[in-house]
């Protein structure tokens, strides 16, 4: 159990490191506009706060990962913010043993959201899916406004209402997830984003 954890914290660091990195990216800028005001955590609709865990909860990670499944350590309550976006992230793994066995073939399944709070928010999540859209990326359709796969991070990236969503799931070796498998997470997810 104890390396079943080593894996789910090194997915929330990696998770948390991309947060950083996506919240830093050129083009953010504070416009002086008010921050949009604060929303509830614990209701997920299209009007309501986007927060990771509100969006994708245990329900959703057992249809997708099966039985097994169980909260990251990263899951909190407390986004990572700047004064134009909002970052949360909600991780679940498979608990599957402490053989090396089954920590190899342990699956994870985390959604990063990127909530703007203001214009430059949604500049720089637009921004995102255009002019600074990853090179190597495929484009994906039927998913948000607009949608890619980056198979470098074995993601799929939707932007949906000026929020951006990044969804992983599949091994915890990123370069082994598939795009199938993102779609199957947007479809379970999809009355939610």
């Amino acid at each position: 159990m104890k390396k079943l954890l080593t894996i789910a914290v090194t997915v929330a660091v990696v998770g948390a490191g991309v947060a950083l990195v996506v919240m830093t990216r050129p083009g953010k800028a504070d416009d002086g506009s008010t921050p949009a005001a604060a929303q509830s955590d614990t209701v997920a609709t299209k009007s309501s706060a986007k927060d990771a865990c509100a969006l994708f909860t245990l329900a959703d990670a057992k249809k997708l990962l099966g039985d097994s499944a169980v909260a990251g350590s990263g899951n909190t309550d407390k986004p990572t913010e700047s004064d134009s976006i909002r970052v949360s992230i909600c991780t679940f793994i498979t608990d599957t043993g402490d053989s090396i066995d089954a920590i190899q073939d342990a699956r994870t399944a985390s959604l990063l959201v990127r909530a703007p709070k203001n214009q430059a928010g949604i500049d720089s999540n637009k921004n995102q899916f255009g002019s600074a859209k990853p090179a190597g990326v495929t484009d994906v359709s039927g998913y948000g406004d607009v949608a890619y796969w980056d198979p470098r991070y074995g993601q799929l990236n939707i932007l949906e209402h000026d929020t951006w969503y990044i969804l992983s799931i599949g091994s915890t070796t990123a370069g082994q997830r598939t795009l199938d498998d993102g779609k199957q997470m947007a479809d379970v997810l999809a009355a939610n984003l």
